[in-house]
């Protein structure tokens, strides 16, 4: 399983070697593949010039991914500046059983 630059695109591989477009997946996994980018680029940079800033960028997600979701921005947090703004509801309850920072609620 992978990612790699071919012929100018992404292409994701799966467990069994077969290659994928970025438009044959579906939203949510389009989001997924993406925040994955963004937050290895941010969490491998050398400086930190800016807090982490993520606006719903969760919606097409289960509850078990959401979770997940959570546990990496909260090791992020360690090192980062993280700030979510969200009108999830389920993330917002995710958030608040894992007591892993401050909520502001407008």
């Amino acid at each position: 399983m992978g990612i790699e630059l071919i012929d100018g695109g992404l292409k994701l591989e799966d467990a069994n070697g077969s290659l994928f477009r970025i438009a044959d997946l579906s939203t949510g996994a389009k989001d997924q593949l993406y925040l994955t980018i963004r937050m290895a680029f941010l969490l491998h940079r050398n400086k930190h010039y800016a807090p982490i800033l993520v606006d719903d960028g969760w919606l097409h997600y289960d509850e078990k991914r959401k979770g997940n979701l959570l546990k990496l921005f909260t090791d992020a947090a360690q090192e980062e500046q993280v700030i979510l703004f969200s009108s999830d509801q389920q993330m917002r309850s995710l958030f608040f059983k894992s007591n892993c920072g401050k909520v502001i609620e407008l």
